[in-house]
């Protein structure tokens, strides 16, 4: 309790607010403080800001966060109005503890949810059609995106996204192209023009089943305290997920006039900004940003990936041991490779 009363008093003063409860909830990311979540918890209760969406949404987020996912559940099915996000983290606790009855139930109840809004708008119809798209419902989900331009709600860049990730499943590259066509103000992105990349791969991974074959997931691992800790790019479910993609702000700072440091594939990538922001993802970046806030400052980084690393994630290697001194081995199916 005593470290509860410091917090109140320290972060969110006399008189607090949903940004001051947020603030606090969003940190507490570890199953060790989920005891003082609860304390939070029992707090916002008893103030004017229970029924605050924003507040219980960070609330059922910290549960999840800290592995209670009974309490998260809890606090989604006493919610009035639910947000994306709630819908979103309470989803992928649940696949990353493999509740599959759970993750059908809640899919069950994400659609009645949106059949029963009288006019959807514009985020309403991108989560109906992302989790449709992402589920390999690609008929609904293309269904359900005519039926939300022929109601003239416009779609949005994620809305896109979805879409064109359903073409690119499965294999309508002509569809797929008309609608990257399709897209008016600000026109596509990179993250759109990526569903559509080679063709010719639509061609190769229509005929991999007929050959029995399959394309390996590319991942990165490390061991810290005997516990293997697997990465996969744009990685959202580990539990210090957000210390991960701080540290790597953080080295990006260092290394924001070493432009080879994120477009080492040549000048093919000039034009587009977003592609540091995705290297940042890559699994090798996540894996070796986990180790140095895991591991002792003079102990060395060992990374082990299932497929071989790419350049940029090596130079990328490289930089951090000049910037922070520590000692980079990646190991993938080619070759040990000291970054040093």
């Amino acid at each position: 309790m005593s470290m509860f009363s410091k917090t109140i008093q320290s972060e969110i003063m006399i008189r607090p607010n949903a940004s001051n409860f947020n603030g606090i909830l969003s940190s507490l990311t570890e199953e060790s403080l989920l005891e003082l979540g609860r304390q939070i918890h029992s707090y916002v209760i008893r103030s004017e800001m229970s029924s605050n969406v924003s507040v219980e949404t960070a609330i059922a987020n910290m549960y999840v966060k800290c592995g209670w996912l009974e309490g998260a559940r809890i606090v989604f099915d006493r919610m009035e109005e639910r947000n994306a996000v709630v819908w979103t983290g309470l989803m992928v606790g649940y696949t990353e503890d493999e509740k599959l009855e759970e993750i059908l139930e809640l899919l069950d109840c994400a659609n009645r949810a949106f059949e029963s809004i009288d006019k959807p708008d514009s985020a309403a119809w991108t989560a109906i059609i992302c989790g449709y798209a992402y589920h390999g419902n690609v008929f609904e989900a293309l269904t359900l995106f005519k039926i939300m331009q022929n109601s003239g709600v416009k779609p949005n860049s994620i809305t896109f996204i979805a879409v064109l990730a359903a073409c690119s499943h499965s294999s309508l590259v002509t569809e797929g192209k008309q609608y990257l066509e399709s897209m008016s103000k600000g026109g596509p992105t990179i993250d759109h023009y990526d569903c559509m990349i080679d063709e010719e791969a639509v061609f190769y991974r229509r005929m991999m089943p007929e050959r029995n074959l399959r394309k390996e997931i590319g991942c990165s691992w490390i061991t810290v305290k005997g516990k293997k800790h697997r990465f996969i790019v744009g990685d959202q479910h580990h539990s210090h997920i957000e210390h991960i993609y701080s540290k790597l702000k953080e080295l990006s700072i260092f290394f924001r006039d070493a432009e080879d440091l994120f477009l080492t594939e040549e000048d093919a990538l000039n034009g587009f900004p977003e592609r540091k922001e995705q290297l940042l993802h890559h699994n090798e970046r996540l894996t070796i940003a986990f180790g140095l806030i895991s591991t002792p400052g003079d102990a060395p980084i060992v990374v082990f990936k299932n497929i071989r690393a790419c350049n940029d994630c090596h130079e990328f290697a490289k930089h951090v041991y000049v910037v922070t001194g520590r000692a980079i081995v990646v190991r993938d199916v080619e070759s040990t490779t000291p970054a040093q």
